[in-house]
């Protein structure tokens, strides 16, 4: 089975008790965390010793996507300094941008790795896939499939029906619902949840997950807009929460 555990979900900066995105995802063998937002190793704290994390995933550099990356090599090197053993963790990145990349790739407790829409990495039984948003900078969602199981996590997307295959079939699926209609510019930078009811029914995803949420925006707007549109299987996230995602099955 995959677990799936928000660690934050808030758009562009964190709220009150609510960091910006990161998601743990667990199997039997791998602990992979995926973005590492502002307050997101808080969190993670309160469920592991993070120098335990095999793996990294940045979807993008923003920085409400990466701004713990700096406190968790501090967290890494202090522990090594007082004799932890501490092991080097691979984090997986878009190659773009270059200049805020490198500024990161010199701390001797991540090894850093990019990827493309191209990349599949094998971690035994689980294999995560990549698909290139359209967003300002180079980002990407991504895709864990585990015995039969499918995960999808949008990260920062614009509207865009071609992805439509990449998420087909996923049992959870965790997007960007960070617009509303109601808020609508001539450039959007993030999706509604109208527009991912129609994903949501083209793509016969089981369960949708509404995430990362703008802090000034009224959640309750957030919910009025994807319940109008009819039953369709849509939820807010939750910081802590977990999802078991099992023989084609989220509980």
């Amino acid at each position: 089975m995959m677990r799936v555990q928000i660690l934050g979900y808030s758009g562009g900066f964190p709220a009150a008790k609510r960091p910006t995105s990161g998601y743990l995802l667990k199997t039997k063998n791998h602990n992979i965390l995926i973005d590492c937002g502002s307050g997101v190793l808080s969190e993670l704290t309160r469920i592991m010793d993070p120098e335990n994390i095999d793996a990294i995933i940045l979807t993008h550099w923003h920085q409400d996507h990466i701004s713990d990356l700096g406190v968790f090599g501090y967290l890494m090197q202090m522990k090594k300094a007082d004799g932890f053993d501490i092991h080097s963790i691979p984090v997986y990145c878009p190659a773009e941008p270059q200049i805020i990349r490198v500024r990161y790739e010199n701390d001797p407790n991540f090894s850093f790795h990019t990827y493309s829409s191209d990349t599949i990495i094998d971690w035994g039984d689980l294999h995560v896939s990549f698909y290139k948003t359209i967003h300002p900078v180079e980002c990407y969602a991504v895709r864990a499939d585990y015995f039969g199981s499918r995960f999808v996590y949008t990260s920062d997307t614009s509207y865009d029906p071609m992805i439509i295959d990449f998420v087909r079939d996923s049992n959870l699926l965790i997007v960007d619902a960070g617009a509303l209609e109601s808020h609508r510019k001539e450039k959007m930078l993030h999706s509604t949840p109208t527009e991912w009811r129609d994903i949501y029914l083209k793509s016969g995803s089981k369960r949708v997950v509404l995430s990362h949420l703008i802090p000034y925006y009224d959640v309750s707007d957030t919910v009025a807009e994807a319940a109008a549109l009819g039953i369709w299987h849509f939820e807010l996230p939750k910081i802590g929460e977990e999802y078991i995602v099992s023989g084609g099955q989220v509980t």
